[in-house]
């Protein structure tokens, strides 16, 4: 930034000499500092315009970068599983048809969060049920079909899922 302030002033009080400072300051780059080892589950803590307060969420690096968080599960009939915060996807692999399984929403949404399941085989009968105090507004059973996604979303004016897919 001090080489910057300085161009700056050479520009404006000695183009001479600007012409010199911008040759040394074009032939030097910057290199951010990397974070090593992450993961797109890493969370970070979310800034509101750069400042710490009180209540301040956690966001995922994969909610950073736009890509959607998922988990890969093989199930298996009457298996119950539980979206996990800020997770958007189960992607199910199991071995065959599943006559059932039951799925549950996240603990703590954010407003707007959407949550969505997909298989590569058949379940007969997926059951889906909302966490605590939390209210599911659309049926929660139903067949889910090869490749076709469920998917809800949360409204935190109600604390409640609402089926869009």
């Amino acid at each position: 930034m001090k080489k910057l302030a300085l161009l700056a002033c050479a520009v404006l009080f000695a183009p001479g000499l600007a012409m010199a400072q911008t040759s040394v300051a074009a032939s030097q780059s910057y290199v951010p500092p990397a974070l090593p080892n992450t993961t797109p589950s890493d969370l970070v803590q979310d800034l509101p315009q750069g400042n710490p307060a009180v209540g301040n969420k956690y966001v995922t690096i994969g909610q950073i970068a736009g890509a959607p968080s998922y988990t890969l599960a093989s199930p298996l009939t009457g298996a119950s599983l539980t979206f996990a915060n800020n997770q958007d996807y189960f992607q199910l692999t199991p071995a065959g048809t599943i006559a059932t399984l039951t799925v549950t929403l996240a603990p703590a949404p954010s407003d707007g969060q959407t949550e969505c399941v997909n298989t590569s085989q058949t379940v007969t009968t997926l059951t889906v049920n909302a966490n605590t105090g939390q209210t599911l507004v659309t049926a929660n059973t139903s067949p889910l079909a090869i490749g076709v996604s469920q998917c809800w979303q949360y409204v935190a004016a109600n604390a409640s899922w609402y089926r869009y897919r």
